[in-house]
């Protein structure tokens, strides 16, 4: 496929820059970036949508911590964010994105960033988008932990179409880029025995996302 190599040599250089001498912050760097390529990835094989859509896609499941993924998030709209004036606003308590946590780390990924790209689509220039995390934890048997993650992110304005709302809920003929994009995130959220709403508070739009993973291992303690 011919989109894989650019992304073959995007790999490539990020290779070559993490067997040189990093410091910490620009080890972080690279990792968003692996991160990313991940995602990429993992979009371009997704030949089977229809599994998906039907809701008996089997999920991965890895260890990771929720700032990185944020992180990794963020800074596929910070250059539309740049040229736009938006401003980026979080609200992550330290004790949530240093968290091990256990679930499909790049489909969580996929979906959150294609629910900030789109609010960042819609949000006017000079505005702004903010992202607040809540978490919860279910005890099961067996010593076992469900957290449940609620993802908030709002924005000024009007918000989005209500068509563009329709087609993540019903999809039709006339689905759109966007829309298809909702649509399979919606799904995917659903597979995480999640659900997603898009609600308009006092003129204050916002997505709520809630998905739910385990706890990881280096956090049973």
């Amino acid at each position: 496929m011919e989109i894989k190599r650019p992304l073959n040599g995007i790999m490539f250089t990020r290779k070559l820059l993490e067997g040189t001498d990093l410091n910490e912050e620009q080890k972080q760097v690279v990792q968003r970036s692996l991160h990313c390529e991940t995602q990429l990835l993992k979009i371009l094989d997704d030949m089977d949508l229809e599994s998906i859509e039907d809701g008996y896609m089997e999920l991965e499941t890895v260890e990771f911590t929720l700032g990185a993924l944020l992180d990794a998030v963020v800074s596929q709209v910070m250059i539309q964010c740049e040229e736009k004036g938006l401003e980026i606003i979080h609200d992550l308590p330290e004790e949530i994105t240093t968290s091990f946590l256990c679930g499909d780390r790049t489909r969580l990924q996929q979906i959150l960033a294609c629910f900030l790209g789109i609010v960042v689509q819609f949000t006017s220039q000079e505005g702004w988008v903010a992202i607040k995390v809540t978490s919860s934890k279910k005890q099961l048997g067996g010593g076992l932990h469900v957290t449940h993650l609620e993802f908030r992110i709002t924005h000024p304005g009007q918000g989005l179409p209500e068509e563009l709302l329709q087609q993540m809920l019903n999809p039709d003929q006339n689905m759109t880029q966007e829309g298809f994009g909702l649509f399979i995130s919606r799904k995917l959220v659903k597979l995480m025995n999640g659900d997603v709403q898009y609600l308009r508070e006092e003129g204050i739009p916002s997505f709520i996302i809630v998905v739910e993973v385990s706890s990881g291992q280096n956090d049973e303690a």
